[in-house]
């Protein structure tokens, strides 16, 4: 398995701005961080997404 795109979903700024972590993510050879919300098309582009926030999808 290969995570390169990984989503700071913008819930995580109930305890840091995502900003930060997307920023520090940033900082990994290989690693292309970006800040999503709950657009569909932002979260299927991502490999991985670090959130606070459940949702199911079908």
């Amino acid at each position: 398995m290969n995570v390169t795109r990984i989503g700071v979903h913008e819930s995580t700024e109930l305890l840091f701005p995502p900003e930060v972590l997307r920023d520090d993510l940033a900082e990994v050879d290989g690693c292309e961080p970006t800040v999503v919300n709950d657009e569909v098309a932002d979260l299927e582009a991502c490999d991985a997404v670090v959130t606070l926030a459940y949702t199911e999808r079908s």
